[in-house]
Formats: structure tokens, C-alpha cells, sequence
């Protein structure tokens, strides 16, 4: 087996780790390979190994070495003119820095990763086919930073950006956090309305666990605020999961 072909292997290999959560193994596949990927034809596999090692470190809370990986990452997908691994590899460090309490450098790298997303030369992320990520994790960091106009907004494309691609999961993830930040704001009964539709739709598709997860919320804020355990389409929805 040739190096470029073992590097490749490595990464096939991580990659399934990733969907695993094997992390602890990711950084054992990957970690050697680093001093292999500085050859220029190799330059690819090494964005991709370091950006796969910032996200088993980030995951391992191993925040500093992920930060220095994942930036250098982006020094070399900017380098290479890759925009695709810039894109995901500047989405990987925004999380790492939010992670550290750098939140005005994390959304600014963030709205990076998404400029590049929706720019014509590329369509997807590495490993994320779209920029609905990039911007639901963009509105948590705004939320967090408490711009809740902009995560509202944010959100909203977000929204969009799921709904057209039919990925129902991602649309539930959003309707949870609107109605978290409805709820924030003191809007019961937006945020009662975000949770059913969103318990709707994970009864659809078979989530039985965020099911479970949006219907106590929306039970707590039924049961706390008397208008909205009034409200008619809250009860019609309440009654029909009996």
C-alpha cells in the first residue's frame, strides 16, 4: 500500500469512527499520519486529517489542540484554494472557539464558513452537504451571545435552507430552538406552538426520543402559563396523543 492509499484508508477509517464517537481511536488512526502530509501532492489528505483531528479533539475537550489544528486547517484549504475544506474546517473552529468563550471570533468565522457555502464554486461541505449547519450553529452562537434577533434570523435560513432539502430531522432541530428562544423572550405561546410542530414531526419520523423531548417542553409551558393550556389548538393537539 502506497502512503497516499494508507492516508486515504486512515481517513475512511475516521470517518466511520466519527459516526461512532469513537474518538479516542480517531486520534490514534489519525495522529500519525501527520508527518506524512506535508508532500504536495498530499496536501488535500492533510486538510482533511487535521480538520478530522480538531473535531475527535474538540469532542475529547482537548479545546487548545484542537484550536491549533483546526487553524492550521484553514491556513492550508486557504493556501490550496479548497473551498469546500475551508468551508467545514472554518465551521469546526468557529465551535472550538465558542467552546473556549471567544463567541465574537466564533461567529465571525462562522459567517465565513457560510459565505463560502452559498458561494457559486461549491455547494456543499465536506461531510455536511449543505449550509443549513453553519447557520443553525451560527444562530447558538448568537443566542449565546445574546443577539437573539440575529439567531431568530439566522434560524429562519436555516429553516429554509432544511425545509429544501426535505430533511425533516434538521427541520425539527430548528422548530426546538425557535421555541427556545421564543420562550427566552417570555413568548409562551410561540414557543408551545414551535414545540408541538415540532413533536408533530418527530411522531412522523419515528424520533420517538425527540418526540419525548419537545412533548415535556411543551407540557411545562402548557401546564406554567394558563393561556396557553387554554389555547384550542394546543388542546386539539394535546388530545389527540391520548
Amino acid at each position: 500500500m502506497s502512503r497516499t492509499e494508507d492516508l486515504a484508508a486512515r481517513l475512511e477509517q475516521a470517518n466511520q469512527l466519527l459516526s461512532d464517537r469513537d474518538f479516542d481511536k480517531m486520534v490514534a488512526i489519525l495522529e500519525p499520519a501527520l508527518q506524512s502530509i506535508e508532500v504536495p501532492d498530499r496536501q488535500k489528505f492533510g486538510i482533511r486529517i487535521r480538520m478530522m483531528l480538531g473535531i475527535a479533539y474538540q469532542e475529547l475537550n482537548r479545546l487548545p489542540d484542537a484550536r491549533k489544528i483546526l487553524e492550521l486547517a484553514v491556513a492550508s484549504a486557504r493556501e490550496e484554494k479548497i473551498p469546500e475544506l475551508l468551508a467545514r474546517s472554518l465551521h469546526e473552529l468557529a465551535l472550538v472557539l465558542a467552546g473556549v468563550g471567544d463567541l465574537p471570533s466564533a461567529i465571525q468565522t462562522c459567517r465565513e464558513s457560510i459565505t463560502l457555502c452559498v458561494e457559486p464554486h461549491t455547494d456543499r461541505l465536506f461531510y455536511v452537504n449543505e449550509p443549513a449547519l453553519a447557520l443553525y450553529t451560527l444562530s447558538i452562537l448568537y443566542s449565546r451571545n445574546q443577539e437573539p434577533d440575529a439567531a431568530t434570523a439566522a434560524l429562519a435560513l436555516a429553516r429554509e435552507a432544511y425545509e429544501a432539502r426535505q430533511d425533516l430531522p434538521g427541520v425539527g432541530k430548528v422548530l426546538n430552538q425557535l421555541a427556545v428562544l421564543a420562550a427566552r423572550a417570555g413568548n409562551d405561546q410561540a414557543a408551545a406552538n414551535y414545540f408541538a410542530a415540532s413533536a408533530r414531526l418527530k411522531k412522523m419520523i419515528g424520533d420517538g426520543v425527540g418526540f419525548d423531548v419537545s412533548m415535556r417542553n411543551l407540557i411545562t409551558i402548557a401546564y406554567g402559563s394558563p393561556a396557553v393550556f387554554r389555547n384550542a389548538n394546543i388542546q386539539r393537539f394535546l388530545q389527540r396523543l391520548k
